[in-house]
């Protein structure tokens, strides 16, 4: 699994995130975590303040609900995200 493979034991299985869409941020950096990661696709997210990034992602889902969010599956496949994906990715966290 990618996640694991990367970032093992930090994230529950299986893990959504945000395709942050070109031009959505103002200036910021995009940091590989670890930093010696050899991860393509995490980055933290840095020169935004955290309240700024949560007001961005919630902006973006109001507009766009799901469309800009992913689920990493077991496999390291990625898939789109819709209200029965969170239901089930819900359950799975005990959420």
């Amino acid at each position: 699994m990618h996640i694991g493979k990367h970032h093992d034991g930090k994230f529950k299985s299986p893990v959504l995130f945000w395709l942050i869409p070109e031009g959505t941020l103002p200036q910021h950096e995009l940091a590989p975590e670890p930093e010696d990661a050899d991860d393509p696709c995490h980055r933290n997210l840095l020169g935004i303040p955290d309240e700024t990034a949560e007001d961005l992602i919630k902006e973006d889902f109001k507009i766009n609900q799901f469309a800009n969010f992913l689920i990493c599956e077991d496999a390291g496949a990625s898939r789109p995200v819709d209200p029965k994906v969170i239901e089930n990715w819900r359950s799975a966290h005990g959420l």
